[in-house]
């Protein structure tokens, strides 16, 4: 049985039950969830309140996140959270009897099954020395040396962590908890990216490279190629910066994933969110004048929607 794994605040309350909608709609077994939480009350209430709709989950197990009073580098003044380090304390939350955890960050959308291809790795796994299987992002060239030589790496390669496949007795066994804090602490002030720079630290290529179509990143040739997409993707990851729940992101095609899966445990057509509300007022401006507005599904409520996000915003 797969055991998914979260780490998240209440800013992406939504969009892990969206997530995890995709999963379960496109499974055709049961599976596990933990979810790792600063404050999971509210998520709790509101996974009960939808719980119908996730057939496949077998068991859904909420943590709230205690190891306070720790300084994780590079947070002030921007938008990422403390919650993206939670998984370097799985072993404090996580039964010490589980194998193997499928650990997803809250951006990402499941469009086709994902059993096969996931339990076919995690068998790997368990039979070869790696603890984590993770897709490439970065080989080492003249474009991307500068992550290579600030984080003074062996390897010439850099993995994405937004989709994590961990051995999670290797795991235990190596003691990552306070491996990882440590090293933190050491390269403290050569972190860009967050839990993602210090997990590549410390792993410096030794792990199982796993296909990019399950952890699909939409660069910007991609995002309308929907045809593509769906022969071919299991997980799209929405990284960077126009993530579907912004005005902005909404413009690309791509976005419908997100928002289908959102609407199906919802029955609301879209969820948007900002936190700068010039900014969200001048893209639906643009995005009416250009006309691009009547190119998606029930456009006058998404101006709405958008209205209602942008007018109760404090910020």
């Amino acid at each position: 049985m797969i055991n998914y794994l979260f780490c998240l605040d209440e800013n992406y309350n939504n969009q892990f039950l969206t997530t995890l909608k995709s999963i379960n709609d496109n499974s055709n077994l049961k599976f596990n969830v933990y979810v790792i939480h600063e404050n999971p009350d509210k998520l709790e209430v509101n996974f009960d309140k939808y719980k119908a709709k996730y057939i496949h989950i077998n068991e859904i197990k909420f943590f709230r996140f205690e190891n306070e009073n720790l300084d994780f580098p590079n947070l002030s003044n921007n938008h990422i959270s403390k919650a993206t380090y939670f998984r370097f304390f799985i072993e404090d939350y996580i039964p010490r009897d589980i194998k193997n955890l499928v650990y997803l960050d809250c951006d990402i959308v499941c469009i086709n099954n994902p059993e096969n291809i996931l339990n076919s790795i995690s068998e790997r796994m368990n039979n070869e020395k790696f603890t984590i299987g993770v897709s490439t992002e970065y080989i080492k060239n003249e474009h991307t040396k500068e992550v290579f030589e600030r984080l003074d790496l062996v390897s010439h390669s850099y993995f994405n962590a937004g989709v994590m496949i961990i051995n999670y007795q290797r795991w235990i066994n190596q003691e990552l908890k306070y491996t990882l804090l440590s090293l933190m602490d050491q390269i403290y002030d050569k972190v860009n990216f967050w839990d993602q720079d210090v997990l590549n630290k410390y792993f410096d290529g030794d792990y199982l490279e796993i296909s990019n179509y399950l952890n699909f990143s939409l660069v910007n040739e991609f995002k309308d190629k929907l045809n593509e997409i769906n022969r071919k993707v299991i997980l799209i990851h929405y990284s960077g910066s126009s993530k579907p729940w912004t005005i902005r992101g909404v413009q690309f095609k791509s976005a419908q994933y997100f928002h289908h899966y959102y609407y199906k445990f919802s029955n609301v057509p879209y969820f948007i969110t900002t936190n700068y509300k010039k900014g969200a007022m001048y893209d639906l401006i643009k995005f009416i004048f250009t006309m691009k507005l009547f190119t998606i599904k029930n456009p006058w409520q998404f101006t709405l929607i958008c209205l209602k996000t942008v007018f109760t915003n404090e910020k």
